[in-house]
């Protein structure tokens, strides 16, 4: 049965429910297995029944929970399991020789926790490092369960140099969080948040950081830590709009500019970093003024949409920030903002005109909105400046001349234009 069900999860998505939980369902078939086998052979049935060589599907190191440890195995039933003295060196002995894969490493770090305590799980783990990184996770937890918060930091502090980049380091850093949480330690608490977006970078895990950095007047350090770290690092893909957003949080326009300069005027919502980038200098030409609602709603949307998810079960709640608000702080306190912003304002209209004329001109009507909110935010940022006629002449153009027969999209304009406290009475629509 068991066979089967692996055999159906190799090809399909399937799910006993709720009312079933396969893992306690092996443990009591291991438990059987134990109990009924001649003595003589009851390791090695004992092995195959434990499935002692599964891995996850997904990580070579996540340890796959549908898979009994021992101490499920002995909770399976009442009453002791009878020989165990005797059988769990011989036990520990098949597992050591199966090296550090992960389930194998796992339950010999339980093994070795019943025979020799801590300090064999703590030798395993200094031995493993990032071979295994299941070692130093089996010793935080059993600290954690012990209460043994100054260990826990001890043992962070030292995994975390030991470790590479990647989700089980990022457990190690959760477990500075909380305990320096506990212990109301705030120097370990931003090391903590510090190390986990490090380990690894969400947009999540680097807002966390900015939030409790700014909360100990260490914004601005911890900002150029991150912005050293990008530079670091060979390559950007996915995280290039995480550190566009970093270099914006720390008022470096033109630098994230120069990051997208030769980026298309299409596929902002799927990986591209030009809108957040476009949304910024109008914003800053604004003076990030309330009235400019296009552009406040622009940049808001692409500043706060998600290119890296935590996946992460809980989300921290203490986090108000966003990175709208933190990307208006960074550019505010940037002295000579605006003119800085200026000097990119001919990058912004060449990109987003093209914008609006692809998508308009090819008809995807689903996105006649992005298109007519570009050109709402290209005119607030004229009559921001003082270019009023500027203003009306691109309304004029879009609206009542080149597309005037698009009326699906001269609706979405309308409505972009009467939303805005810069454009309402302006009657530049008339």
């Amino acid at each position: 049965m068991f066979g089967l069900i692996n055999d159906v999860e190799e090809d399909a998505y399937f799910s006993l429910g709720p009312e079933r939980d396969i893992r306690e369902s092996r443990a009591r078939y291991c438990r059987c297995v134990y109990e009924t086998s001649d003595p003589d052979k009851r390791l090695d049935e004992f092995v195959a029944a434990m499935e002692v060589d599964v891995s996850d599907s997904y990580s070579e190191n996540e340890y796959n929970e549908d898979y009994p440890m021992m101490q499920d195995v002995i909770d399976a039933r009442p009453g002791e399991m009878e020989d165990m003295e005797s059988f769990l060196p011989a036990w520990k002995k098949v597992l050591t020789a199966k090296g550090t894969k992960c389930r194998p490493a796992v339950l010999l770090l339980e093994t070795v926790n019943r025979l020799e305590g801590i300090s064999g799980v703590s030798r395993l783990a200094k031995k493993w490092k990032n071979t295994q990184p299941q070692g130093y996770l089996f010793w935080l937890n059993i600290l954690k369960n012990e209460s043994d918060q100054e260990g826990i930091v001890g043992v962070c502090t030292e995994a975390l140099k030991a470790l590479k980049e990647g989700r089980l380091r990022e457990r190690v850093a959760e477990f500075m969080i909380d305990v320096a949480e506990e212990l109301d330690d705030a120097k370990h608490l931003l090391l903590g948040k510090q190390e986990r977006f490090f380990s690894y970078m969400s947009d999540q895990n680097l807002i966390d950081l900015v939030s409790e950095a700014t909360k100990q007047n260490a914004r601005d350090k911890e900002l150029d830590a991150v912005i050293k770290f990008f530079k670091a690092r060979k390559s950007l893909d996915e995280e290039k709009d995480l550190y566009v957003k970093t270099l914006l949080m720390s008022g470096k326009l033109s630098a994230t500019v120069s990051m997208v300069k030769n980026e298309k005027s299409v596929g902002w919502s799927y990986g591209s970093s030009a809108g957040v980038v476009f949304g910024s200098v109008l914003s800053a030409l604004a003076g990030h003024s309330e009235k400019a609602g296009a552009i406040k709603t622009l940049l808001k949307s692409y500043a706060n949409s998600v290119s890296v998810y935590s996946e992460r079960f809980s989300i921290d709640e203490e986090t108000s920030a966003s990175f709208y608000d933190e990307i208006v702080k960074g550019l505010k306190q940037k002295k000579n903002i605006k003119s800085e912003a200026h000097e990119s304002l001919s990058w912004a209209e060449k990109i987003g005109k093209k914008r609006i004329d692809h998508i308009v001109s090819n008809k995807y009507r689903r996105a006649y909105e992005r298109a007519a909110q570009v050109l709402g935010c290209l005119a607030e940022v004229y009559m921001a400046i003082g270019e009023k006629s500027k203003a009306a002449r691109i309304l004029r153009k879009y609206y009542s001349e080149k597309y005037n027969r698009f009326s699906t999209f001269r609706r979405e304009v309308k409505a972009v234009v009467m939303d805005s406290d810069l454009l309402k009475n302006s009657g530049f629509l008339k």
